[in-house]
């Protein structure tokens, strides 16, 4: 039986088992890929988005895993880039995710690449930047700590001003 999609033709099997593997009649080919589409690309493409928009969809992701973070724990985070970075406040995509780990603070592929788009540099991620990101949206999660801080249950009023380097936006906590 043959499975027919168009001009093209492909053996009705299931997928190979460990001792057949190696058949060539055997082999399971994804109905993507029987359509002409490259099944790599397809998954790999991420629909351009804006340095701004890219911003604001960080700040609401980082939300999540920010919320059991306290402020010394994000002083903390802080430290560690430190520690790690090199030359102007730059930090490696790896070595920013082992300081994270180390705190506990796991992140998605997705809010990973947005960081890499919105503070990724000739010679690393801009940290100082980062960090102000981090700290601006564990005030968006409503800890008990921040209400404190701030002496209200809404997170401060936020403005925003370009970095002097014009790469990434800075937000600017006012009370």
């Amino acid at each position: 039986m043959a499975t027919s999609i168009g001009h093209l033709q492909s053996p009705s099997t299931s997928r190979p088992n460990s001792s057949r593997s190696g058949s060539s009649h055997s082999r399971y080919t994804p109905i993507g890929t029987l359509a002409g589409n490259d099944l790599g690309k397809s998954l790999a493409y991420v629909p351009p988005i804006s340095e701004k928009d890219c911003m604001d969809e960080l700040k609401e992701v980082l939300r999540k895993p920010l919320e059991n973070v306290s402020r010394q724990r994000l002083r903390a985070i802080l430290y560690g880039f430190r520690r790690k970075g090199g030359i102007e406040n730059r930090i490696s995509a790896q070595h920013m995710n082992s300081v994270l780990q180390e705190h506990e603070v796991r992140l998605s592929s997705r809010i990973v690449m947005l960081i890499r788009k919105g503070f990724e540099g000739k010679f690393g991620i801009d940290f100082e930047s980062l960090w102000k990101l981090m700290c601006h949206a564990q005030a968006l999660t409503g800890r008990d700590s921040v209400v404190c801080l701030y002496g209200t249950d809404k997170p401060p009023a936020v403005s925003r001003k370009q970095s002097v380097s014009g790469t990434a936006w800075i937000p600017e906590i006012r009370s």
